[in-house]
């Protein structure tokens, strides 16, 4: 059951994207995948109609479901037949509220889980976050972890972007196995965004707030 509702929500989620081709934005990584999802969909919404993956709606069932624009129906085949039939809608009848960008958080628990979100969901935009050990017992080690999350730009065409976190060595490499433009960011020197200076004054052992300054083609903003 749950793998013909994967196969059927592929089918719609693509469906739908080759309708209203919004701009999709990918975003993985071992940590900071959704506090980065958060941020990117807080400066486009408003500017753009724009629409983010919710919860831990990150793998082959959410994705889809944040495409559709409903949430899991869990066990309930009526709930999943009014998903199939919003979808339906969708591609029946044009929808002019659907979103321009759309911001997903994307997960991979075991090998082979971003080649099969990115061949459903093609990207304009990969971001990776970071990699680290995490669910390392089933992809063995923390270099072929960084094999998966890096599908999510190696998948990109010469017109799209990645934007890469060159403190993470295993991050940084990715830029030499990707068509797309690339856009970089950290506090080191080769990264195009670079952040300097950070401060985080304290009261104890609370954190009292966060400073910093943004450098980028040789302007420099503080926050």
């Amino acid at each position: 059951m749950k793998k013909i509702i994967e196969k059927l929500l592929a089918i719609f989620a693509r469906s739908i994207l080759d309708k209203y081709q919004p701009k999709v934005i990918g975003i993985t990584g071992s940590v900071g995948k959704s506090s980065t999802k958060e941020a990117v969909f807080t400066v486009l919404d408003g500017r753009f109609r724009a629409r983010k993956n919710d919860k831990n709606y990150n793998n082959e069932i959410g994705v889809p479901l944040t495409i559709i624009g409903t949430g899991s129906q869990w066990k309930s085949v009526i709930g999943w037949l009014r998903v199939f039939a919003r979808a339906f809608k969708l591609l029946s009848v044009t929808d002019t509220s659907y979103p321009q960008v759309l911001v997903l958080e994307m997960g991979a628990d075991h090998p082979g889980d971003i080649a099969y979100l990115t061949t459903v969901v093609p990207c304009h935009v990969g971001v990776v976050t970071k990699v680290s050990p995490a669910h390392v017992e089933f992809f063995g080690s923390v270099e072929n972890i960084a094999k998966e999350k890096r599908k999510i730009v190696t998948h990109l065409t010469a017109n799209d972007f990645a934007v890469l976190n060159y403190d993470d060595a295993l991050v940084k490499k990715m830029a030499k196995r990707t068509k797309a433009k690339i856009f970089s960011y950290g506090y080191e020197e080769e990264a195009a965004v670079r952040a300097l200076e950070l401060e985080m004054p304290s009261i104890g052992e609370q954190i009292a707030g966060l400073g910093f300054k943004i450098s980028y083609q040789g302007s420099t903003v503080p926050f």
